[in-house]
């Protein structure tokens, strides 16, 4: 998947950034959300601005971001909450 802003446009479904193969963070994270939804995963979507991990916003604020949470029960183990964020890596 290719990160770019030449990318982003308004009408942009997730099959779309799954056939282009290529988008910004809230199109990764409408695709993701999509596949956990398609396997009865609870997901949700969240944003905020990068500059909430941390790192202090010198010499401009950071960008503003799109994540997505999901939360898995294992072998009847408790339930856990994972976020995952384009500053992770993951994407």
């Amino acid at each position: 998947m290719r990160f770019s802003y030449q990318y982003a446009r308004l009408t942009k479904t997730a099959y779309d950034v799954y056939t282009e193969r290529a988008g910004v963070c809230r199109d990764f994270m409408h695709l993701a959300v999509t596949f956990c939804r398609c396997l009865h995963i609870p997901a949700r979507c969240a944003a905020g601005y990068l500059g909430d991990i941390d790192v202090p916003p010198y010499p401009l604020p950071m960008d503003f971001s799109t994540r997505f949470e999901y939360t898995l029960t294992i072998a009847g183990m408790r339930s856990m909450l994972v976020i995952i964020s384009p500053d992770s890596g993951v994407f």
